[in-house]
């Protein structure tokens, strides 16, 4: 891979979570990138893709609301696996935010997100 930078261009990022997941996702395929300070310039070093042995892919959040939603509606129990508080999505925060202040209480590990309804 050869070195490139990134500008973006056009004002403020709405996605910065889905940039930030991305750099993670790469540098966990050994990829450098450098983002500079309170810049949207991205600069991506040369070097070489390396397989990690295992990579666990994370569970869409935005999806993941509605099975969320409907155990706080019916009173029953939900556990979304591949989505916890280490997660850079923002709709990893909903159990949290949403739900719990709802009364529903909510268990998040770093991947996983159970919400359970206090009865």
């Amino acid at each position: 891979m050869q070195p490139c930078t990134l500008e973006l261009v056009g004002g403020q990022v709405i996605s910065q979570p889905y940039i930030d997941m991305t750099i993670a996702m790469m540098r966990a395929f050994v990829t450098d990138i450098q983002r500079e300070a309170s810049e949207n310039i991205y600069h991506i070093k040369r070097g070489v893709y390396r397989n990690p042995s295992e990579y666990a892919i994370e569970s869409d959040a935005s999806s993941a609301t509605d099975p969320l939603a409907m155990a706080a509606i019916t009173s029953t129990t939900c556990t979304i696996e591949n989505i916890g508080r280490s997660s850079l999505q923002g709709d990893a925060r909903f159990a949290k935010e949403v739900l719990e202040p709802m009364g529903c209480t909510v268990v998040q590990t770093e991947t996983e997100t159970i919400v359970l309804v206090r009865v």
